[in-house]
């Protein structure tokens, strides 16, 4: 038996870490590296809701698919682990002020259509369920199949599984090349230490743009920035989504965002972007400006030049695999694309939700 690993994944993001655990329980051996600490990229800043959109297209199923499987999935990450995930299955609270109603109304209906329960609510019944909101909205509904999670947490527990389970996860090393071989894969990070491998697979979202060595269809990632503030607020049970933004329960605070700002890649946060996530917010929930800021996160979701999800095996290197450009959606997709992902690099199957939107090279 080589004594490398049969797979080294780059990124311990969400992405990378529910591959591993997936790959892991199929006896594939491991290797996660990370150019930071597990979780400390997108996927820790990310306000991780898990709201299925609209749609009959392949990705849209897969997404509705993995939402159906999200509270049997973090349950068994907890007992996995010992961490909670934070699963929350309060559901949503839409609002919108007079403005927006004809445009929540339709997408209320989209909702109803592909059979999501949606319940209307009037100003005092929504106000009696989340008292902060303003009494001057136009339109308010329950979705109560929205759900959402601690992505930190979900984090920390997939890095326990991996661990745990005698695989190795090495942080703070930046891949700067690879090199396919006729036996395996070798990888040079920053430190000027090789890690060899029989697959490679990246999940580093913009940390791919930079290694050297990959094969020219792995596609280059653009940025964009997505910054939420923290705030210590009174009890707020439900996601709250409007026009302008979201607002999401998180321990004892509150993530207020999201900002989508293309083709930003520096994280420090100045105040005219806070002042915007207030502005936006403060419609909603007039008192936000009394709630003191606990702190300010940020993190790079990452597009392809086509938008869509690039999953699958090189054409030029059937060792080199991928999964990038999730554009903020990773935490939701993680339950069916983490298990089919991994089977397809372990068994060569291509699985019921993702092979339609695979590229399957090699």
């Amino acid at each position: 038996m080589s004594a490398h690993p049969d797979v080294i994944i780059v990124g311990a993001g969400i992405v990378g870490l529910s591959l591993a655990v997936a790959l892991a329980d199929q006896g594939v051996r491991v290797k996660i590296l990370d150019a930071a600490n597990v979780g400390a990229g997108a996927s820790g800043a990310a306000t991780s809701y898990l709201e299925p959109r609209p749609g009959e297209t392949p990705l849209r199923l897969l997404e509705q698919e993995a939402g159906r499987r999200w509270q049997n999935y973090a349950a068994e990450l907890k007992i996995r682990s010992g961490i909670d995930p934070a699963y929350a299955g309060e559901g949503q609270i839409r609002v919108a002020v007079a403005q927006n109603a004809q445009k929540l109304e339709a997408e209320l209906a989209a909702h109803e259509g592909m059979g999501s329960p949606v319940t209307r609510l009037s100003v005092q019944q929504v106000r009696q369920l989340e008292p902060e909101l303003t009494s001057h909205l136009a339109l308010a509904a329950h979705l109560p199949d929205v759900s959402w999670v601690d992505g930190g947490a979900v984090c920390e527990a997939l890095a326990a599984i991996v661990v745990n389970g005698g695989h190795g996860i090495v942080e703070n090393c930046q891949v700067e090349s690879v090199e396919f071989r006729q036996d395996c894969v070798a990888v040079l990070t920053d430190n000027d230490v090789q890690h060899l491998g029989g697959k490679l697979v990246l999940c580093c979202g913009m940390g791919a743009n930079s290694v050297a060595g990959l094969p020219q269809d792995v596609p280059q990632l653009r940025a964009v920035r997505g910054v939420n503030l923290v705030l210590q607020s009174p009890p707020v049970s439900h996601m709250i989504k409007h026009r302008l933004g979201n607002m999401v329960p998180r321990g004892n605070g509150l993530l207020v965002g999201t900002t989508y700002e293309r083709g930003i890649e520096d994280l420090e946060v100045d105040g005219t972007v806070v002042e915007t996530l207030l502005a936006n917010a403060e419609s909603i929930l007039p008192n936000i400006r009394d709630w003191p800021l606990l702190g300010v996160m940020a993190g790079l979701r990452t597009k392809t030049p086509s938008g869509d999800l690039a999953l699958g095996r090189s054409t030029h290197q059937p060792a080199c695999y991928h999964s990038l450009g999730h554009a903020g959606s990773g935490f939701l997709r993680t339950p069916v694309i983490a298990s089919e992902f991994a089977d397809f690099i372990a068994t060569n199957r291509p699985g019921k939700w993702t092979a339609p939107i695979m590229a399957i090279g090699g």
